[in-house]
């Protein structure tokens, strides 16, 4: 049996909300035009967003093999409208979050931010797990497969433009990532992400 208290109840509610996450994906998207080039921001894009489609697809087909036998079919039809339900896009994102998380954390390179995007990953995820909308076994097959995804599409973009090979990479090293991406902006995201997470404790106690 699953545990349940008031808190979580509410936590996962917020959670729940796409729209909260926007003012974060918005300032992620300004650091990442900030420290790119227009080719490289292309890349990134393109490299994200085929990102969360293939783990979309990767969940929908988990969800077809598991939903039989371990979930409700009111719970499957939940869990199937579940990426479509909130506002536009962003509802889309949620469920994919430890895949772009994990490809952000390594294109950034920043300890602090990788921290950020680890909890975000999981709060994200943890609260499909929370609200029965996944099995534990789906769960965890679906956490896996996303980080692998977001791994492997990283290494691909690797492959495909090396930025940490940048000529300019020894003279900026002190005051940039290992990426190459500014520690000031880095910290502006960083500090986003704790006012996020404040408000969202905030949210849940009310």
């Amino acid at each position: 049996m699953q545990y349940h208290s008031l808190f979580l109840d509410s936590l996962a509610s917020v959670l729940s909300y796409p729209a909260l996450w926007l003012p974060l994906m918005l300032l992620f998207m300004y650091v990442l035009i900030r420290n790119n080039n227009l080719q490289e921001l292309l890349w990134i894009f393109l490299f994200l967003f085929s990102t969360v489609v293939l783990a979309n697809q990767g969940i929908y087909i988990l969800q077809s093999y598991f939903s039989p036998d371990t979930l409700s079919k009111d719970m499957v039809i939940l869990a199937l409208n579940y990426h479509r339900e909130g506002v536009g896009i962003l509802a889309s994102l949620i469920p994919a979050a430890p895949a772009m998380g994990i490809f952000l954390a390594l294109l950034v390179r920043h300890r602090n931010l990788t921290l950020c995007l680890v909890a975000w990953s999981i709060l994200n995820s943890w609260t499909r797990l929370y609200l029965s909308i996944v099995s534990p076994l789906e769960w965890g097959s679906e956490f896996i497969g996303e980080l692998l995804l977001g791994s492997l599409m990283y290494l691909l973009f690797l492959r495909l433009h090396k930025r940490v090979n940048s000529p300019h990479f020894g003279r900026i090293r002190a005051v940039r990532t290992l990426t190459g991406y500014s520690e000031a902006d880095i910290r502006v995201i960083v500090l986003g992400h704790a006012l996020t997470f404040l408000l969202i404790a905030f949210l849940a106690f009310l």
